[in-house]
């Protein structure tokens, strides 16, 4: 039976609403769009690969996949641990039978995009900590070629998207200029701001107020991640007290309740004490799985001298 391949799509939430409680950076937006446009011009010779670098937790996925949303780009996902596989050629298989697949059912009007997260993690890492497979040389190369046939086609391609902390262990050749162009996210504070701001903007009781203001320069060397793990600490606390109360229905109508509760409420939700105690305690946790990481790996390092 001949059957197709046909890639999965990332889809958009439904309520095309929720996208206005993510900020994302002007700067970062660009450079995204600047991609995708340079790729879709008929005489482009724009690398194939975006590869954008930043600290952990700093808002580059979130960022990057929310701009496609935004503008109408189709995403087609990948993870750095889906390109490893057991057999012969499982890295690269999917990976190339996506981008063909892009490639000959492009349309004039259409805009795909290849997104490969947590890229350091890939089998295409040179770290020591990452095992050097076939499979790695496989990927590696056919990541190379791609980058060097794509410059000698005109018209429009499939623009590649690679996030990673860092790609200072990636094979060099793979990183060169007119393969790879490099945009490093490294936030400022008032970058960091403006994205928390909007991140709370629709739970505040009061706004962004001048002591929610106060709050997030204090705990402003976190990362945006951090704040996004409070945010939902206060979904979950709420959702917790709601079913110790022993208000059981169905499912359906517990999650229709919580969902038209949270809409509702709008700036009425929650004040800046409450969130900073949150805050308190999940910064709390950081520091004891801090901890007890550091004493796993001073047990490891022991039992290996032994």
């Amino acid at each position: 039976m001949d059957i197709t391949f046909k890639p999965k799509e990332l889809k958009p939430t439904r309520n095309r609403s929720n996208l206005e409680t993510i900020f994302i950076d002007k700067e970062f937006e660009k450079r995204v769009l600047t991609h995708v446009i340079a790729n879709s011009l008929q005489r482009s010779i724009a690398p194939c690969f975006l590869a954008i670098e930043g600290n952990m937790g700093e808002g580059k996925t979130a960022q990057t996949i929310n701009t496609c949303f935004k503008h109408g780009i189709h995403v087609y996902y990948f993870s750095g641990s889906q390109l490893a596989g057991n057999l012969e050629r499982d890295s690269v298989k999917e990976l190339e039978d996506t981008y063909n697949y892009l490639e000959e059912n492009s349309k004039e009007d259409v805009y795909n995009i290849i997104i490969i997260d947590d890229f350091h993690l890939s089998v295409a890492s040179c770290a020591e900590n990452v095992s050097r497979t076939v499979n790695s040389q496989l990927l590696t190369g056919y990541l190379m070629n791609l980058a060097d046939a794509a410059k000698t086609l005109s018209g429009k391609k499939t623009p590649i998207i690679l996030i990673a902390n860092s790609f200072e262990q990636l094979y060099l050749p793979l990183t060169r200029d007119g393969r790879m162009d490099l945009f490093k996210w490294e936030p400022d504070d008032n970058q960091k701001k403006q994205i928390i701001f909007q991140m709370y903007r629709e739970i505040l009781r009061d706004g962004i107020s001048p002591v929610f203001e106060n709050f997030v320069t204090e705990y402003i060397e976190e990362s945006i991640a951090f704040f996004g793990e409070v945010k939902n600490d206060i979904y979950i606390q709420a959702i917790k007290e709601y079913l110790e109360e022993g208000n059981f229905g169905t499912l359906y109508d517990v999650v229709g309740r919580f969902d038209r509760k949270f809409q509702e409420y709008d700036r009425n939700f929650i004040g800046v004490d409450k969130i900073k105690e949150y805050a308190e305690i999940r910064k709390s946790k950081y520091r004891v799985k801090k901890r007890e990481e550091q004493s796993s790996d001073d047990r490891c390092e022991t039992g290996c001298e032994d």
